[in-house]
């Protein structure tokens, strides 16, 4: 079996040019195909353009919202199977609420977070408040698998999305920032700081906007929440 062959645009082009001509004969007679009429040359620039455009993928999503989830409850125990189920404070809660309010009005069409109690608790009262949903993902946590996941937000998030909201932790922001764009250039801005285990935040209070159109580090901000 011969291997099917896809044809050019010269030769789509071609065809589309045969089509026109044969139905510029048979509505306005032989002439017509030596001086078309406006409505055949219509038809053919329509055509066309149809052959040969090839349509570009449209960025959809404007900016991408990272926080670190909001404060947790004091006295947790601090077992390694355990910490995954640590929620918030009363502080907490109430910092997860005015996040909440901060963004409801800036075109929020999925909160992402952690599988944490932490994460989803702080990414919760948004989700309500506006409507979309609210979904856990080890991939935010991982470092073989973020760049993926940010980059697949894209995709799935296609048509008149504006933002989403990622929920993380003190050691997730950096590496999602940095997934994104974020160079060394730009940490003192972003409030990225060394720790002994690697790039850190510190606090609770910061809200990170990244827009997706930018350029360098004016595509990061770093504001503090109340």
């Amino acid at each position: 079996m011969k291997a099917r062959r896809c044809a050019s645009p010269g030769t789509r082009l071609r065809d589309v040019w045969r089509a026109v001509i044969a139905r510029s004969r048979c509505v306005a007679g032989p002439l017509a195909a030596v001086q078309p009429d406006r409505a055949i040359l219509t038809s053919l620039t329509v055509l066309a353009l149809t052959a040969v455009a090839i349509p570009l993928p449209a960025l959809a999503l404007e900016r991408i919202y990272l926080v670190r989830h909001a404060e947790k409850l004091d006295g947790w125990p601090q077992q390694q199977e355990l910490d995954a189920y640590w929620p918030l404070s009363v502080a907490g809660t109430e910092r997860a609420q005015r996040l909440a309010q901060r963004l409801a009005d800036k075109g929020i069409v999925a909160v992402y977070a952690s599988p944490t109690t932490r994460a989803l608790a702080t990414g919760l009262p948004l989700s309500l408040q506006v409507g979309c949903p609210l979904s856990a993902s080890a991939a935010t946590t991982d470092t073989a698998a973020v760049s993926s996941f940010l980059s697949g937000l894209l995709a799935q998030h296609a048509g008149p999305a504006r933002a989403v909201l990622v929920v993380g932790h003190a050691n997730t922001i950096p590496m999602m920032l940095r997934a994104l764009g974020a160079t060394h250039a730009c940490d003192e801005q972003l409030g990225i700081v060394k720790e002994s285990w690697g790039d850190g935040i510190q606090g609770f209070d910061g809200l990170w906007t990244v827009e997706l159109r930018g350029e360098g580090c004016a595509r990061f901000q770093r504001e503090t929440l109340p």
